[in-house]
């Protein structure tokens, strides 16, 4: 008796329920293809979900195109029948975006600089963020879990990019002030202009009023000045509203609970 063959050393043996549908959709497909079930939904995986990156980009460019073109419809579109339609066809194009990005997508907001995305690979999953913004340390992602951004205030006017730096720390109250000292350092090295930010942050920290509480001598100068911040990227999942600001989030592939 001829031994059953074996794909790889990793595969798997399933037995799953299709539907009507998706079974006549399946038939089609191994008939033309001239391929067993097995191959054929192996076929599809490999193709639609582990498609090089460049075809990856193309497709998720024009998916994405589309889904927004939908959401400006939907705005205008008040009335639910009218809306169904529209909304099943966005969620399609969702679809097709998680599916070729491993399940994840979170679709960019406007003020990210070109609208895409990047995967920044951690100890035990991955972050997302903005394609613009600048890991300082990327040499340390596969031993991190977190992921802290520095973002100032008004840096559209002053044309300053996002930083992110990886580290151990899951919110920004457990900062130290010697990682934020590496982090600002790390800044300084990559973005040379960081150095002229650090000194506006300080000549322009708030300067209270003696002569009223609660009131500053400098309002508006500190208003207008590029303050920096650092905050703490969430984990999908932890922001009860849903919102991740720019779509940044901490995606986890592994179990994996214990905070540093």
């Amino acid at each position: 008796m001829a031994r059953r063959k074996i794909i790889d050393s990793d595969s798997c043996k399933f037995s799953l329920d299709v539907s009507g549908d998706n079974k006549k959709t399946l038939d089609n497909l191994t008939a033309n293809y001239m391929l067993k079930y097995g191959p054929m939904i192996n076929k599809i995986i490999g193709t639609f979900c582990r498609m090089p990156d460049s075809i990856k980009k193309v497709i998720a460019k024009a998916c994405l195109t589309e889904y927004k073109k939908l959401t400006v419809e939907l705005e205008k579109t008040p009335d639910g029948f009218h809306r169904q339609p529209l909304e099943q066809e966005r969620e399609s194009y969702l679809d097709i975006l998680k599916l070729i990005n491993d399940g994840i997508y979170v679709v960019p907001d406007e003020d990210s600089a070109d609208n895409t995305m990047k995967k920044v690979k951690l100890a035990d999953g991955y972050l997302i963020v903005p394609n613009d913004w600048i890991v300082v340390n990327p040499e340390r992602a596969e031993t991190c879990r977190y992921a802290a951004v520095l973002e100032c205030r008004n840096s559209a006017k002053y044309d300053i990019p996002h930083f992110i730096y990886l580290n151990n720390y899951k919110r920004g109250n457990q900062y130290t002030n010697d990682m934020k000292e590496q982090f600002y350092s790390l800044c300084r090295k990559i973005w040379p202009r960081f150095s002229e930010i650090e000194e506006l942050n300080k000549k322009n920290q708030p300067v209270p009023d003696p002569d009223n509480e609660g009131y500053y001598l400098n309002l508006e100068a500190y208003m207008n000045a590029p303050i920096i911040g650092l905050f703490s990227i969430d984990e999908q999942g932890d922001n009860l509203t849903g919102k991740y600001p720019y779509g940044a989030m901490i995606v986890r592939t592994a179990n994996q609970s214990e905070e540093k």
